[in-house]
């Protein structure tokens, strides 16, 4: 038996995967969403979200992603995994993303192929965009020059193109290497840490998704959750997952305080369940 089926739960509703299932709107996820939405409906070029590490800026690139209107944005997504870049690297990556298999190495051709590919999306009425999650693992000055380029593709109704990036907070600093494309930022969202209220509403979002029927977390372990994981979604997940399976080791059809204590010394959170 898994602790799903113990707490008569559908699904493990704390897996710190990118499940849009799972995803609660917040009112600084709302409110960055509709911020997003803003900066690409008027083609506006460049819109940065950053926040620390486990604040959930990848759930909301994939919720971003799953959002945006098919009939209206032409959007693909980009992960990036090592910080050495090139910029004609990106450029067929881009054209690949948009359904183009270029034939070629020459960058004035790729440029050439990617100018044409976005002129004609515009003109039908479609808003290419690209979805950056990990920007800031870029730190290469010609990356953020070629965005800058890319940029400068545009018609009198806005950019050609337009990129959205996620990234901790040092992808700012990242990108000033290239000022121009700095002052060009038209949106820039930083994730906080949630509130008491929102933590204890995203653990019970979650469970609901999940399929659970009846109380599982005792108030005084939802308190303690809130207070070790400092609102993170990340930790927050981390704490509840470990703490279910805890239970359900234990027999324990509430997860109580005594719980959450040892879950916290297990992981490293403190030192010692007092």
């Amino acid at each position: 038996m898994s602790y799903e089926k113990f707490y008569n739960l559908k699904a493990a509703p704390f897996f710190n995967n990118p499940d849009e299932r799972f995803f609660y709107r917040t009112p600084q996820t709302e409110k960055a969403i509709l911020k997003v939405l803003h900066s690409l409906k008027r083609k506006m070029g460049l819109a940065v979200v950053t926040g620390n590490i486990g604040s959930g800026k990848t759930m909301l690139s994939r919720k971003l992603l799953d959002t945006l209107d098919q009939n209206l944005f032409e959007a693909s997504l980009v992960v990036m995994v090592h910080s050495q870049v090139s910029p004609k690297w990106f450029l067929k990556k881009l054209l690949l993303q948009f359904g183009i298999n270029p034939d070629t190495d020459d960058k004035q051709k790729l440029l050439v192929y990617l100018y044409k590919n976005l002129a004609k999306m515009n003109n039908e009425g479609n808003i290419p965009v690209v979805l950056i999650d990990e920007a800031n693992m870029i730190n290469n000055k010609e990356f953020y020059e070629e965005i800058r380029g890319l940029l400068n593709f545009e018609n009198r109704n806005g950019k050609l193109i337009n990129f959205v990036m996620f990234g901790l907070p040092e992808l700012v600093d990242n990108i000033k290497q290239d000022l121009p494309l700095a002052q060009r930022i038209s949106i820039h969202i930083q994730l906080k840490p949630m509130d008491k209220k929102t933590t204890l509403n995203y653990i019970s979002h979650r469970l609901n998704i999940a399929g659970a029927g009846s109380k599982i977390f005792s108030e005084q372990a939802l308190e303690l959750i809130y207070k070790y994981s400092d609102g993170i979604p990340r930790i927050v997940n981390t704490i509840a997952d470990n703490a279910l399976l805890e239970g359900y080791i234990e027999s324990k059809e509430i997860v109580d305080a005594k719980i959450i204590k040892n879950t916290i010394v297990d992981l490293g959170l403190i030192t010692s369940a007092k």
